[in-house]
């Protein structure tokens, strides 16, 4: 399956955003972006606007097969970094399946856009680091792609946040970190890898297990062996669109829409668990749940 980009820009003044966007086509498309005047900070208001604006447009692109939907996607969410901290309602909103990166000077939020030479030169800062970003995106997302596409029963970057335990907290933190400190992939994979061995762990023949809250075993069979079942699609109707999309891509990149977790609940004692909206319980006479990583409990 050919590789679809999808990048979306948040933040750009009404000045200069038609502008930037026809200009930065000739390094990569804007497919979805939401002007937001300078004076104004982040709100999350705006990211469910900007999210909505972009699950619109998925769902006129993506074909609406759930086997097919969303696969082989790079996600990525170019910010302007307004130095405030109200990014972190993009993080909230995005921060799960895509890769959420800053870029802009800052001058672009103390500077007058009135005059041509003043939007130009805004707009020229803009493409010049809005195209540093976007390498480093890629750098980050090869090592990502390795990991939650050939590694995806063993990585850490795939269990589900509410319900696995704060490590999973530790997890976001690492990647938001190598987004908006620009880590170099080797710095990025070096310091996932010592988070992962800080992760509770048990081995079962030549693989080891994550185990999370309540000491559940987090076990998936690997891609060699049949999965059953399928993320939700655009047309099931107990899910909504984030249950969807989380359910197909995690930090920018697209992984198998049948993987989950096989969890023996055999001395657990837990039969109630968070899911992607809400909670199930899961009958007494039932020994396994099956949860993926965007929380869908089956």
């Amino acid at each position: 399956m050919t590789e679809r980009r999808w990048t979306i820009a948040a933040g750009l003044p009404p000045e200069i955003g038609f502008q930037f966007v026809r200009q930065f086509v000739n390094f990569a498309r804007i497919d979805c972006w939401l002007p937001l005047a300078a004076s104004h900070e982040y709100t999350m208001c705006y990211s469910r606007a900007l999210y909505a604006r972009f699950v619109e447009k998925l769902k006129q692109s993506e074909p609406w097969d759930r086997h097919t939907l969303l696969g082989n996607v790079r996600l990525v969410v170019l910010y302007l970094d307004k130095g405030d901290g109200s990014d972190r309602h993009l993080h909230s909103q995005f921060g799960s399946e895509a890769l959420v990166i800053p870029f802009g000077a800052s001058e672009i939020w103390t500077q007058p856009l009135i005059t041509t030479n003043q939007k130009n030169r805004a707009i020229g800062l803009l493409v010049r680091d809005g195209k540093v970003a976007l390498r480093h995106a890629g750098a980050l997302l090869g090592i990502i792609a390795k990991e939650v596409g050939d590694h995806d029963n063993i990585t850490c970057l795939l269990l589900p946040p509410k319900n696995f335990g704060r490590k999973a907290l530790a997890i976001w933190n690492c990647v938001y970190e190598a987004s908006v400190r620009r880590q170099s992939g080797d710095e990025f994979f070096g310091t996932l890898r010592l988070l992962a061995n800080s992760i509770s762990s048990q081995r079962k023949g030549n693989n080891r297990y994550f185990v999370g809250r309540n000491k559940i075993v987090y076990q998936s069979p690997p891609k060699a062996r049949d999965r059953h079942g399928c993320a939700p699609g655009w047309d099931t109707n107990d899910h909504d669109t984030t249950c969807v999309i989380r359910g197909r891509i995690r930090f920018g990149v697209s992984f198998d829409p049948h993987f989950h977790y096989d969890c023996n609940l055999a001395g657990s004692g837990k039969r109630t668990f968070d899911s992607c909206h809400g909670t199930e319980t899961i009958p007494k006479g039932r020994k396994h749940v099956n949860i993926s990583p965007n929380d869908n409990i089956r």
